[in-house]
């Protein structure tokens, strides 16, 4: 239901609602018409805290879900005009609730039916195994990308050794989830188009400067905590390898930096920093008992703060 002047009237759907409002002249009725065509605000954030004019448009910040395995999000910068079109002016796929917080997810990574099974421990892990199978396309795309950008050797390099790593991390993961009664489905992504320096940056604040960094910390916690043995280890070198991963997510942060304008670097630093309260907002998810005991992961609240300790250190 809507109201303008002294009338109401009630809409349903995005053509009878740029029908009603004609031109869309207000922040309020460009974000009704965003979320009427199946966008979402963010969950972190005031429903209008992140909206600008852009021309007789207006700029926003908003989410949808794309019907993954694990049900994700992608954050989207919307472009609402006043004759009511929009267009996704960039978008990136931002972090999941527990325990989905591993691997590195390439753009176009196809969806594929939850895991179920009869144990939490099973799903977990062909969750995570799916995931660490969809990383080796990540980075085998971010080899081909910082080529044609004429990358150095020694950064392609570490590209390629993170590539090797999520094929034997995926392997490791998919054995567990077997042990634990779970199948594992196989990791699609569909081609895509050649990406922007900025696009390829975005992914890589959220991806890997937050994703990767905070999967680091918790598979650290993970082999220590891990009451299960083939589980701690497994964790102790996947974690190692992480560490190591992260640490490339920011120095490639550094080097689009370079590539980037000071307004782009200043969109990727926003697209972090809103990862980073995403991922801390789908952190109140409790894993399960057999999770925190057999697996190792933290409760909810010692993942919030682990977040945080990291980045605040990271920031300093």
């Amino acid at each position: 239901m809507t109201t303008r002047g002294d009338q109401i009237a009630t809409a349903q759907g995005a053509a009878q609602v740029k029908a009603l409002f004609g031109t869309i002249d207000t922040p309020e009725e460009a974000l009704y018409l965003a979320q009427v065509s199946g966008y979402t605000v963010t969950c972190t954030d005031a429903p209008l805290a992140q909206y600008r004019t852009e021309g007789s448009g207006y700029r926003l910040v908003v989410q949808k879900r794309d019907g993954t395995c694990d049900d994700g999000i992608t954050q989207v910068v919307l472009l609402v005009g006043s004759d009511g079109t929009l267009q996704e002016l960039s978008s990136v796929r931002v972090r999941q609730p527990q325990p989905c917080s591993i691997g590195r997810r390439p753009q176009g990574l196809e969806p594929v039916a939850r895991a179920s099974s009869a144990s939490s421990l099973g799903d977990f892990f062909a969750q995570a195994a799916h995931l660490e199978a969809a990383s080796v396309h990540a980075f085998r795309y971010l080899h081909e990308e910082l080529t044609e950008l004429g990358a150095p050797e020694a950064l392609l390099a570490r590209v390629e050794q993170a590539r090797r790593d999520e094929v034997r991390h995926a392997r490791t993961t998919a054995r567990l989830a077997r042990r634990f009664g779970a199948s594992v489905a196989r990791a699609r992504v569909r081609p895509r188009a050649p990406r922007s320096i900025l696009e390829m940056a975005l992914e890589n604040a959220t991806e890997g400067c937050v994703g990767e960094t905070y999967g680091a910390v918790v598979a650290s916690y993970q082999a220590l905590t891990a009451e299960d043995a083939e589980v701690r280890a497994a964790m102790l070198r996947i974690a190692q390898d992480e560490t190591a991963h992260a640490q490339l997510s920011w120095d490639l942060l550094a080097f689009y930096a370079e590539r980037l304008t000071p307004e782009e670097c200043a969109e990727v630093e926003a697209a972090r920093v809103r990862a980073l309260a995403s991922l801390r907002h789908d952190l109140a998810v409790e894993p399960t008992l057999a999770l925190r005991a057999a697996a190792g992961l933290p409760p909810a609240a010692v993942a919030q703060r682990l977040l945080d300790e990291t980045h605040a250190l990271l920031a300093a």
